[in-house]
């Protein structure tokens, strides 16, 4: 049994650790976009230049396309990188010997006597049932997560596509 206890612990220990890694790739996103929005900062004041122009040039125009497609793009990778972040919940797996005595709220629903209580009610084989029933539910969460940083990483590897040509377009202006 204590084999079976100490799996799953690991299991679910190792699930804990890649959710941290998720989050700390989808703050890398935000760095990103700082280091590029500050240097395109350095370049878009001849894009707003030529645009103001009396004659609209097609590279002006062009830029004014990549622009936007990159901070569309930007606002895509974002919104993932910043779901990816914010807190994920599951439902729990409903079965009847399931007790939820693992997450916050499921342990402050209960008086600290009846949480007690309900612990030392506990059989081995149900603690390694309640800890299996955690282990998918985290396991569910770290694959949301990594769903929402893979397309917060395509968006921004996209971004970077246009914000190359951007920046050369704008030695052209």
């Amino acid at each position: 049994m204590n084999r079976k206890l100490d799996f799953v612990l690991s299991a679910y220990n190792t699930a804990q650790s890649m959710n941290r890694f998720s989050d700390q790739k989808a703050s890398m996103i935000f760095l990103f976009y700082g280091v590029f929005l500050a240097l395109l900062g350095t370049r878009v004041g001849r894009l707003v230049e030529a645009l103001r122009g009396q004659d609209l040039s097609a590279t002006a125009v062009a830029g004014f396309v990549l622009l936007c497609a990159f901070l569309g793009l930007m606002s895509h990778s974002l919104m993932y990188a910043l779901r990816t972040i914010a807190p994920t919940f599951v439902e729990s797996n409903a079965s009847p010997e399931h007790r939820r005595l693992y997450w916050f709220e499921d342990v402050q629903q209960r008086g600290v006597r009846e949480y007690i209580q309900t612990l030392q009610g506990l059989s081995d084989e149900q603690v390694l049932q309640e800890m299996a029933h955690e282990l998918y539910s985290v396991q569910t969460i770290t694959r949301a997560k990594f769903e929402r940083i893979q397309r917060a990483t395509r968006s921004a590897a996209a971004s970077l596509m246009v914000w190359q040509v951007l920046m050369v377009l704008t030695f052209f202006l």
